[in-house]
């Protein structure tokens, strides 16, 4: 029997001051402009709060959104905005980011063994919805739609409201 070995993967690692101070200093080098290219994967430590953070921020845009206007967007991530004609809303450019965020959060937890389960009642219901627009399930829009509704009413979320 093999012992399976750890490698030295892109695992990002938790900065401390000094690494932070470093990174300044390389990024302020008058060399000229500093960018990252467009094909480049940063990895990023993500805490779980700070995932249920992100989690919040989706759903304060989202609040005042009809059900219609988030099965629509919904429609349109999904299909990866293929039928919109101008300009993606930035609205609409944020809530895929954040989706498209959590997705990540979520397959790169699940990839390093880092979820639990358990059987206390959790709301991951919105996590859900996401992962079944990745596989391209057209119910998605309408689940993520009546999910919406119903965390407004449990949080009495109402239009003008600051949460």
């Amino acid at each position: 029997m093999t012992k399976n070995k750890k490698t030295k993967g892109p695992n990002p690692k938790i900065l401390k001051s000094k690494d932070k101070l470093e990174s300044i200093s390389k990024l302020n080098a008058d060399q000229g402009t500093v960018y990252i290219p467009s094909e480049a994967v940063v990895n990023v430590p993500i805490s779980g709060s700070f995932r249920y953070a992100i989690e919040d921020v989706l759903h304060f845009i989202m609040k005042d959104m009809s059900a219609e206007e988030i099965i629509i967007i919904m429609n349109q991530i999904r299909t990866n905005f293929k039928d919109v004609k101008d300009e993606v809303p930035l609205r609409d450019k944020a809530i895929w980011t954040l989706m498209s965020l959590l997705s990540e959060i979520n397959y790169q937890a699940a990839d390093q063994k880092l979820t639990r389960y358990t059987e206390k009642p959790i709301n991951e219901e919105m996590a859900g919805i996401i992962n079944k627009m990745n596989v391209d399930d057209a119910d998605s829009a309408r689940n993520m739609a009546d999910y919406s509704e119903a965390y407004k009413k449990h949080f009495k979320i109402n239009e003008g409201s600051d949460q």
